[in-house]
């Protein structure tokens, strides 16, 4: 109301500047037009510089010349209109700023374009930003800005351009923005943590052309709208909940489409996830596209001749990671401009089709099916490929020779398979070669001396688990670059040659299992990156070389089963430090700490004894550093690996803060750590593979950050005495690595809203001590886990919802599953939603544990009746059943329940409400809506005294509202729209004189006056009373609800004169009296209040005196 009364007020002024003197000649008018800009110009000065105070952090001094002395034209990144009368632009884009992002921004009404990507800027988007009126373009991306998105941008009616990319904002996309931003041509709002459904008129605005919102938990379906964006040129939207078929009806009027990326969703094709072809036939009509990303979706069907009907402009097409079978169509080499394909990770089978070989093709994938026969020859006459990868098939017969001829080969995987005969000495004219894998084969042969032409790989070169003989190629010494070299599970002979230490780059040698013989060259010392040694498993003898040492990097080494003779070499790369280094690592570290907005590092200083620093604590004699708390002190800066050298370090707590930047490798000298929290900062990149060296590691909580890449198996096979894991809220993908089980005293496994896929490993079915495992909000896929779940007896929470798990037997039994959770015998929260499990209701669900408090089964495709011995659950306080295919009636054994929330909604129920269900007088939320119930309400509703939502809404309910209603006087919510209730609105409704948020009877067949009761809702916000039979007059004492925002009396038969005392709702915005017998006279008094406040009014073409005015109002409708 604030906000609309400011308007209301700046409109007002600006007609008094403009017309409100009289004139007294050219020179006065000048002086006062003059003096107009002049104080524009001083305010956006003052909102400048306010905004400067909120800045923390500015470390290259951008805002130096920001000063009381200096015109704000000159401001570093301001600029001025041409007069310089207003600031138009303000670009601080990149400028690594810190602080809050200040409302006073919004004082600069004369702003076109806000560009402050890519800083550190904190806080809530202000909803202030509505008045910047002139806005076209504004870029907030980059950022930590929380919060919603403010409903007044949808304000800035000139908006081009939004951008909010990368932030953590919350809450759901405000429709209104494009209802009526219509202007807008490019909306990003990606990779933040918005939630609901995309708004269903995303479509309205006619100009669009890209609209980004990846990488966010956003659900339902894509709304039909986008099929009016004819102009649509990027519609991105993977990684998100999204749900139904591939959208044919809006793709195919999309024929400008370049970028469609609908990437791991939970969508399925046509015919219940069995048929591509409608939708590949559809985007044949988008004759330009250059992009389809369709990937990680479980999508089945059989890949058909239409994908060789796309556009020939297309450049990549993933569709990994889905359920798609059949042969690779050979006219897939129509697409004469593909440089990416990739269909690993389906069920493809049948040969590889040689047409391919017409192709430009830069990166083919196609790992992880069922291809069999040989590698076509003809892939050598791709001379343009980077990437192949073969691997994960059962392909067999000799590598080709013309692999030799794709010599801007850069990583070449063909392991996994049945091939045989010898490595073709051809590949030592892949001269790029960067990673080489051909391991888990049935090669034979010597490893040729040609691959010394192989001198520029960088990453790996993997000969393990083949056939080959003979001797290690002194050729390998050529490779300087290469980082691991794993000739592993071989029948290789001879001995290791010295001069292996030219390969200076080398982290990883694996030689083991072989029939090596000699001694270790002591030249290995000589590698100052090796992270792991192993030799065992062959014919070693002699010393263990004391050279070892020398190697600084080493953690691991593995010189078991061999003939080594003489002393283990003493001395060690990790001595002991000194107090005066903890101390001098913590003030390098506050050092680079740019922010510090509570002062605790204040006493970091060189005058005081490093363990009187704040949050710091040493042990008892005073000798180290043992723990670092920070947690929650709202810091900034980036998270430096000086901290590595408070070796004595046990507790590391960092959480909660706005540190940034990678996690450093450097953690892993940490070698006393006990616990680590580094959770709900702004940390990327990597988990580092060193933090599996923290071998004491009980406690370890990475969560709320922005980490990516996969989870190293590391960590579980190697810091077995962990209890508690959290990667959750971050972006890791890969499958959860196969020994997670490892650690056997674990208790807590928390990887939910990440990116991770394949299946739960079986090792957690050694974690017989696991009383929390949460992964929901990933990808994963599989059976649900029974025969893990079954081994798990102390389980206390269960969450698996939002992955893309099946129930047994193909999707159709859920008995196996609920059987096993009958073992969890303390379990008390089970979440299984948003998977589209189908199967009957088990009534093994009686049988589970009695301390079970939390049920979440909403949005599968579960079948049958509610089982009667549900209310075994005798703890049970919510019970989550909602969209599923649920029919039967509502058993009346529920009421022996404490519920606290109920949910119904969305299924096929029939009958009566059990007049029973009035005994869970502890129950707050009640939803049946959305059903088939019948009869009428129970009297015994009132009995439920706490409750606050009450929705029974789209039933076939009928005769009157019971009375009883008026004892549930903490409602919020009470929607009993679309059904077929009789009668009048009861005057007892005058008891629920509480009611929040919305009171909705709209669309039923009630009779008679409005109740003056109404009137007493002082906290209402909105009243639907639409679409009934409702007779009488609006009495003037509805103005005494004055928080109403929403009132909606149409189509009725409502008579006489609406009260001028409606002027008096403030925080009216929609009022809909259409459809009625109202008159209104001209020069009414609640219509010119109105006028500067309420966004919309539809009033119809009932009145006896039409009129339209204008004024500050959003929408009048007086028409029909």
């Amino acid at each position: 109301m604030v906000f609309k009364k400011t308007m209301f007020l700046l409109l007002l002024q600006h007609m008094v500047l403009s017309f409100g003197h009289p004139s007294s000649g050219d020179y006065q008018n000048q002086q006062q037009h003059k003096h107009k800009h002049k104080h524009s110009l001083l305010t956006d000065k003052a909102a400048l510089l306010e905004f400067r105070k909120t800045i923390v952090s500015d470390p290259n001094s951008v805002l130096t010349n920001w000063d009381e002395a200096v015109d704000v034209c000159n401001f570093t990144g301001a600029t001025c209109d041409r007069r310089g009368h207003r600031v138009v632009k303000l670009r601080l884009n990149g400028t690594n700023i810190g602080g809050m992002l200040s409302p006073f921004i919004s004082n600069l009404t004369g702003l076109r374009i806000l560009r402050l990507s890519d800083n550190h800027l904190l806080g809530l988007i202000p909803s202030g930003f509505g008045f910047l009126r002139h806005l076209h373009k504004v870029w907030l991306n980059g950022n930590n800005l929380q919060g919603l998105i403010p409903e007044t941008l949808s304000l800035l009616s000139h908006l081009t351009y939004i951008n909010l990319r990368e932030n953590k904002l919350t809450g759901a996309i405000p429709a209104s923005i494009f209802s009526n931003c219509t202007s807008l041509l490019y909306v990003d709002f990606s990779n933040n943590k918005l939630t609901g459904e995309i708004p269903p008129n995303v479509g309205h605005p006619p100009e669009i052309w890209c609209l980004n919102l990846f990488d966010n938990h956003l659900s339902g379906k894509l709304p039909a709208s986008l099929s009016n964006s004819s102009m649509l040129v990027s519609l991105d939207v993977e990684s998100n909940r999204l749900s139904g078929e591939l959208p044919s009806d809006i793709v195919v009027k999309l024929p400008d489409l370049l970028y469609l990326h609908l990437s791991y969703n939970n969508m399925v094709s046509h015919d219940n996830n069995t048929n591509l072809e409608p939708f590949f036939t559809s985007l044949t009509n988008c004759t330009n596209l250059v992009e389809l990303e369709l990937a990680n979706m479980d999508l089945g069907g059989r890949l058909s001749g239409t994908i060789g009907q796309l556009a020939t402009s297309l450049s990549t097409l993933h569709l990994e990671s889905n359920r798609i079978f059949g042969s690779i169509p050979p006219n897939v080499a129509n697409l004469s401009n593909l440089t990416l394909l990739n269909l690993s990770t389906n069920l493809l089978n049948g040969t590889i089709p040689g047409e391919i070989s017409r192709l430009m093709l830069e990166q083919l994938f196609l790992s992880n099916n069922s291809l069999t026969g040989a590698i076509p020859a003809e892939l050598g006459q791709i001379t343009s490929m980077g990437l192949l990868d073969l691997s994960k098939n059962r392909l067999s017969g000799k590598i080709p020779a013309s692999v030799g001829n794709i010599t801007h080969l850069n990583y070449l995987f063909l392991n996994s398979n049945q091939l045989s005969g010898e490595i073709p000495p051809s590949i030592g004219k892949c001269k790029d070669l960067y990673k080489l894998d051909l391991s888990y084969n049935l090669l034979t042969g010597r490893i040729p001396q040609e691959i010394s032409g192989l001198n520029e790989i960088r990453i790996f070169l993997n000969f393990s688990h083949n056939q080959l003989q003979g001797p290690l190629p002194i050729e390998l010494s050529k490779m300087e670059s290469v980082q691991e070299i794993d000739l592993s599970w071989n029948n290789l002979t001879g001995s290791i040659f010295p001069q292996l230490s030219s390969c200076v780059a080398l982290k990883l040698i694996n030689l083991s299992h072989n029939s090596i013989q000699g001694q270790l060259p002591e030249s290995l010392g000589d590698l100052r990156n090796l992270e792991s040694l192993d030799v065992s498993r062959n014919s070693l003898s002699g010393k263990i070389p004391i050279t070892l040492n020398k190697c600084p990097s080493l953690i691991h080494l593995n010189l078991s089963f061999n003939d080594f003779n003489g002393s283990i070499p003493s001395g060690g790369i990790f001595n002991l430090v000194t107090n005066a280094s903890f101390f001098a690592a913590l003030i390098e570290f506050r050092k680079i700490i740019v922010s510090d907005p509570n002062s605790v590092l204040t006493n970091w200083d060189e005058a005081v004894d490093v363990c009187n620093f704040t949050c710091v604590i040493c042990d008892r004699r005073g000798h180290r550093v043992v723990k670092l708390w920070l947690n929650g002190t709202n810091i900034g800066g980036l998270l430096s690996p000086i901290i590595a050298n408070l070796t004595g370090l046990r507790i590391l707590s960092l959480s909660n803060n706005h540190l940034f930047g990678l996690i450093p490798s450097e953690f892993g000298f940490l070698r006393h750590l006990h616990k680590i929290w580094l959770d709900g900062n702004i940390l990327q990149g990597l988990i580092p593979e060193t933090l599996s060296l923290l071998s004491q590691l009980t406690y370890i909580n990475l969560s709320g950050n922005k980490l990516t890449g996969v989870i190293p198996a590391s960590i579980f096979s190697n810091c077995t005495s962990l209890h508690y894991v959290d990667f959750s809220n971050n972006k890791l993908t890969g499958e959860i690595p196969t020994d997670v089980g490892h650690a056997l005293e674990i208790w807590g496994l928390n990887l939910f809203d990440n990116h991770l896929s394949g299946k739960l490993p079986a090792s957690l079915s050694n974690s017989s001590m696991l009383l929390t495992l949460d992964v929901e909000g990933n990808r994963l896929f599989g059976e649900l886990p029974s025969e893990i779940i079954v081994k798990l007896p102390d389980l206390l929470y269960l969450h698996l919802s939002y992955n893309n798990m099946v129930s047994h037997d193909e999707n159709t039994n859920l008995e196996p599953f609920f059987t096993a959770l009958t073992n969890c015998t303390v379990l008390e929260e089970l979440e299984l939603a948003g998977m589209g499990l189908g199967g009957r209701f088990p009534d093994t669900i009686g049988q589970l544990a009695t301390s079970l408090s939390t049920l979440h089964l909403e949005s599968n495709r579960i079948f049958g009746s509610i089982p009667p011995n549900l209310a075994n659950l005798s703890n049970l306080t919510l019970l989550n059943l909602s969209t599923n295919l649920l029919n039967g009636t509502i058993p009346g054994e529920i009421s022996r329940l404490m519920l606290e929330q109920l949910f119904l909604s969305n299924n096929s129920f029939t009958g009566a409400i059990p007049a029973e269900l009035g005994q869970i007088t502890s129950i707050g939320l009640l939803d049946l809506s959305n059903n088939r119930l019948s009869g009428e309400i129970p009297a015994s509703v009132g009995n439920i005294s706490r409750l606050n939502y009450l929705f029974l809404n789209n039933n076939q309910l009928s005769g009157e509202i019971p009375r009883s209603i008026r004892q549930c006087k903490v409602l919020q919510k009470l929607d009993l729209s679309y059904n077929l209730l009789t009668g009048r609105i009861p005057q007892e409704i005058s008891g629920l004189n509480e009611i929040r948020i919305f009171l909705n009877l709209s669309h039923n067949r009630l009779q008679g006056p409005l109740p003056i009761e109404l009137s007493k809702m002082e906290s209402v916000q909105e009243i639907d009373l639409s679409s009934n039979n409702l007779t009488g007059s609006i009495f003037p004492q509805l103005s005494s609800c004055v928080a109403l925002k929403l009132i909606n009396l149409s189509h009725n038969s409502i008579q006489g004169q609406l009260p001028d005392s409606l002027g008096e709702l403030r925080n009216l915005e929609s009022l809909d009296v259409s459809t009625n017998s109202l008159s209104v006279e001209e020069s009414s008094i609640w219509l010119q209040m109105l006028l500067s406040s309420v966004i919309l009014i539809y009033v119809g073409q009932n009145l006896q005196k039409e009129f339209a005015r204008e004024g500050n109002i959003g929408f009048v409708h007086v028409g029909s």
